[in-house]
């Protein structure tokens, strides 16, 4: 089932949606079974990044939080769904194609 979704172009999100799940439980279930999501290369490896930068960050010195956004492309969230979906590609965004 999850290779059908993935060939399908899907993302984590879309199939967490289409099965009742949370992305990071299908993100499990991928890695248990071997299987890499769909445009996984347009973010940062998990081991590079030491954190998250949300609402949560605001506790951080400024210095760390830019030394961690130094390695991200940074986008508003309209711009970001837009490159999720394919719609448009970014500066320094692998475009994946057929999505």
């Amino acid at each position: 089932m999850l290779e059908g979704l993935l060939s399908a172009g899907l993302s984590l999100e879309s199939i967490g949606e289409r099965v009742g799940r949370h992305p990071s439980t299908v993100a499990y279930w991928l890695d248990h079974h071997g299987l890499e999501a769909v445009n996984r290369e347009r973010h940062a490896p998990r081991r590079t990044k030491r954190l998250e930068i949300n609402a949560k960050g605001v506790s951080l010195s400024i210095d760390t939080l830019r030394m961690e956004a130094r390695k991200c492309v940074l986008l508003c969230s309209n711009c970001h769904a837009e490159v999720e979906d394919g719609l448009v590609s970014a500066p320094g965004i692998v475009a994946s194609a057929g999505t």
